[in-house]
């Protein structure tokens, strides 16, 4: 798994990390990253929906991601194995590599 060693990362790198970090609590964190409503809306969704959900999330589980993924007609739920809640860092090769395809997939479809 992928763990990222903070001690080594340059100041200016660490000091946006921090403020991003500071963003998404001010925007996200009444409710604690969740919209009540979101659920409600997500069959609105038109536009073809991948959720690429990394297999050990220990924040948001698994069944988590499925259910939202099953709210939006014709969306695909695929894991990402050996990975937690940042499966594009710490696989990342995996999930380009399921995006492009999801997008060739489309893009065939299409055709």
């Amino acid at each position: 798994m992928w763990l990222r060693d903070y001690e080594s990362l340059p100041e200016d790198e660490l000091t946006a990390m921090a403020r991003n970090r500071e963003a998404t609590a001010l925007f996200a964190w009444n409710p604690y990253m969740y919209n009540p409503k979101l659920k409600a809306r997500l069959h609105r969704i038109r536009i073809p929906t991948l959720f690429l959900w990394g297999a050990q999330d220990g924040f948001a589980p698994l069944a988590y991601g499925r259910s939202y993924s099953a709210a939006i007609p014709g969306a695909k739920f695929e894991e990402i194995a050996e990975s937690g809640h940042f499966p594009h860092m710490e696989q990342p090769e995996a999930v380009a590599r399921r995006t492009i395809e999801f997008g060739l997939a489309r893009r065939a479809a299409q055709t």
